[in-house]
């Protein structure tokens, strides 16, 4: 598997997924409004209260097809329940907390609320 790097200009983050490595996701806006779609929810409710499975799973599948990914749905979920949510859901929590965010007029990335590393 090659290396994955995130862009946090983009607002990009990787998560771990056992079996599977590094995985992109790609926060962008066409995937953040099928996310709220999918889940019936909005991204700010999301971003402060993401605790499920499969909450977890879609937005991992939306931001992962949203970066090229080309995982099925039904491998990412199982992919996300191998990783557990503890592990998971802080990334994912920061992710969207930071496509929330404004964008710097300069074109930096404003990652000083939010924090997007992964160990």
């Amino acid at each position: 598997m090659s290396e994955v790097t995130a862009n946090p200009i983009r607002g990009e983050v990787t998560v771990n997924l056992p079996g599977h490595g590094e995985y992109l996701l790609r926060p962008t806006f066409d995937a953040l409004v099928q996310i709220e779609q999918e889940l019936g929810e909005k991204i700010l409710i999301l971003a402060m209260s993401l605790n499920g499975l499969r909450e977890a799973a879609v937005i991992v599948h939306r931001c992962g097809i949203a970066a090229g990914g080309k995982l099925p749905f039904n491998q990412v979920k199982e992919l996300v329940m191998r990783a557990g949510l503890i592990a998971l859901l802080p990334h994912l929590r920061a992710m969207l907390q930071l496509a929330l965010t404004p964008a710097d007029p300069n074109g930096e990335a404003v990652t000083d609320q939010v924090t997007t590393q992964t160990t």
